[in-house]
Parts: structure tokens; C-alpha cells; sequence
């Protein structure tokens, strides 16, 4: 499921980033999950949730140190920059999803493309990639381990404020239908009768 963006030279620019351009960038393989139940099952957490900030997340580097990344070039080559969506539910709690973050890209900029205070679904898995790989090792992985993946690209429904309900990594009418979901949904239709 892990999507990483390439590495390039500290020479090439940074480029322009849309909402679109970003999740168009993606790309996984995955076995997708064929109901709303059968993903909650694949699921730790099912629930609606506010995204309330995009922030830096782990690098993958073959290196001793942490690298040091500029935020105004992009990701230098052998490095897997990810970022974190930040995630807030009803009782506060908050969860911290990886995403891959393109080697041409700003966490500013993806911030600043995302639509921060709007209401999602998501269905998560904990993030438990070892700290140290025989070929590299993670750095900036957070202290508390509060650190998870979408469960699959569908893991995660937003109702952005221009484009109604999507699923940013996914095609949106495609699994509507799989799933059983009316055109005129609403984010309630996206979660399970149960939840974990």
C-alpha cells in the first residue's frame, strides 16, 4: 500500500501542486475491499473525522543521520518523503495518516491544497513498518505511535467543500456503485452499520 514520492536532484524546482494533480500523482496496488463491511473488518478505526492539518511525516533514507530537507527544494534523491494527514474525531483524539509526498512538493504546499476543517470517513490500519531495514531506515516517526495508514486507497471519503463527496485516491462513482451508494450520498453512507 506504501505510495513513496521519487527522489530527485536538489536542482529541479519545485512544482505547482492542484488537489488534483496531487492524488493523481498516486498510485498503489492493493487488494480493494468489495463492501463497507468487508473494509471495516480490514480496519483498526472506522469513523468520521475532521482534517484539521497536513504536517511533516517519516523519511526513508539509507543514511546514520536524520536528513535534513529543505522546504523550498524538493526531496533530494534516495530519500521517501511522506506527509501526515491530521485527523480529529468527536472526542478529540486525533490520527496521523501517512501519505506519500511527491520529491517536487512542499509539505506547505500540499497543506495549503488540502481542505482543511472539512469532514471525512476514514478506515485505518496502524502504520507498524519497522524503524530499521536492512536497505535503510525510517526517521521522524513519531514518539507516541500514533501513526496510521488508509486501510486501502477507499479508506478514506471526503466531503470536500467544491467537489461534494470523493474519495481522493480513488474513483469515486466506480466504488459508489460497488458499494451500494446512492449518487445524492452523504458521509453517513460511507460508514458501516457497525464499526470497530
Amino acid at each position: 500500500l506504501l505510495a513513496a514520492g521519487c527522489g530527485s536532484s536538489e536542482e529541479d524546482a519545485l512544482s505547482e501542486v492542484t488537489f488534483d494533480s496531487y492524488f493523481a500523482s498516486s498510485a498503489s496496488d492493493y487488494n480493494p475491499a468489495y463492501s463497507l463491511e468487508e473494509l471495516a473488518d480490514q480496519s483498526t478505526v472506522a469513523t468520521r473525522a475532521t482534517l484539521v492539518d497536513v504536517e511533516h511525516g517519516r523519511l526513508f533514507a539509507v543514511a546514520d543521520e536524520e536528513p535534513v530537507l529543505d522546504p523550498d527544494k524538493p526531496v533530494p534523491a534516495g530519500i521517501h518523503a511522506h506527509v501526515n494527514l491530521v485527523f480529529e474525531i468527536a472526542d478529540d483524539t486525533r490520527y496521523y495518516v501517512q501519505v506519500y509526498r511527491p520529491y517536487d512538493s512542499s509539505v506547505d504546499q500540499i497543506r495549503s491544497i488540502m481542505p482543511i476543517g472539512s469532514s471525512s470517513v476514514i478506515y485505518l490500519q496502524p502504520q507498524k513498518d519497522p524503524i530499521v531495514d536492512g536497505e535503510g531506515r525510517w526517521f521522524n516517526v513519531r514518539e507516541d505511535g500514533n501513526e496510521w495508514y488508509f486501510t486501502t486507497p477507499q479508506g478514506w471519503i471526503l466531503d470536500h467543500p467544491e467537489k461534494g463527496i470523493v474519495l481522493p485516491r480513488e474513483n469515486t462513482e466506480e466504488w459508489a456503485a460497488r458499494f451500494g451508494i446512492p449518487a445524492s450520498s452523504t458521509l453517513d453512507d460511507w460508514l458501516p452499520i457497525e464499526t470497530p
